[in-house]
């Protein structure tokens, strides 16, 4: 059986390049903004116990179609990993093994931004896995306002309650959850990524950090704030590794003072960022 992994975290914390990542090793394939099953149950709380299988089928095929995460499947190959129904849990389960096999991957990875409410619901199934990446919630916030305009009060909020739920899904002990540091990730990539191929108790002679690829099979382009200043679009980067070291401490000439120390008070004293405040 396949192992079905969720890359999740707050936006701007690293999820794009560890996807990258984890689709650029051997038999393993990681997708962006498929399958989304917190999105068809109202983000973790399911109403009823299916799944919205038009959700499934018309929204992924867009989104695969979209940003042309085909892993060597043809559109029309794609369409046929949807024909059987989807009913039950036990239906959508078949349908990432299917995929699974399609793709002729033994780790299948879906980036699931936002969705940690969901781990105790993903984690039902023993072939499941759940990882998360924490960003400092400073540096965090100044790329999040960049992109997309977030305010400095909503990411706090944000921040604060991503600290909440990584907590409780650590105190609960939860099997097959890992955590991990974007800013290790940058600087130490083939260290992460040892450790997550541990994790995944996935073997491989290689692992791979020098010819990484997007989900289009196309070299990875980083996806840095910095590309706005010229290209218009974070997402318009030039082709890179993506190990951008200088985006670490980005706050320090983008957040005023007043909201620095804001931050600080709020969130200093949650675990996951202790390490953010302790200089």
């Amino acid at each position: 059986m396949a192992k079905v992994v969720v890359i999740d975290s707050l936006a701007r914390s690293g999820t794009t390049l560890l996807t990258a990542l984890l689709h650029s090793q051997e038999r393993m394939v990681a997708y962006r903004g498929v399958f989304h099953e917190p999105l068809a149950c109202q983000l973790g709380r399911w109403a009823k116990d299916y799944i919205c299988r038009s959700f499934i089928v018309q929204k992924s095929l867009q989104v695969i179609e979209k940003n042309e995460q085909y892993s060597e499947l043809s559109h029309e190959e794609w369409k046929a990993v949807f024909q059987e129904p989807v009913t039950s849990f036990a239906d959508i389960d078949a349908l990432y093994q299917r995929l699974a096999q399609h793709t002729r991957a033994e780790i299948l990875c879906f980036r699931w931004n936002q969705a940690l409410p969901y781990i105790e619901r993903w984690l039902r199934n023993p072939d499941h896995y759940w990882v998360s990446i924490v960003r400092n919630p400073l540096s965090r916030a100044a790329s999040h306002f960049k992109s997309h305009g977030i305010s400095w009060d909503e990411s706090l909020e944000y921040s604060s309650s991503f600290a909440r739920l990584t907590k409780f899904a650590i105190e609960r002990k939860l099997s097959r959850y890992h955590v991990l540091n974007y800013e290790d990730l940058v600087a130490n990539p083939l260290a992460e990524l040892t450790r997550i191929v541990e994790f995944l108790d996935h073997s491989t002679a290689t692992l791979n950090i020098d010819s990484i690829r997007g989900q289009d099979g196309k070299q990875y382009k980083s996806e840095t704030v910095d590309n706005i200043d010229n290209r218009g679009s974070h997402k318009n980067g030039m082709p890179t590794q993506g190990f951008y070291t200088h985006a670490i401490d980005r706050y320090k000439k983008e957040m005023p003072p007043a909201v620095i120390r804001e931050f600080e008070d709020r969130l200093s004293r949650e675990a996951i960022y202790q390490r953010y405040f302790n200089d």
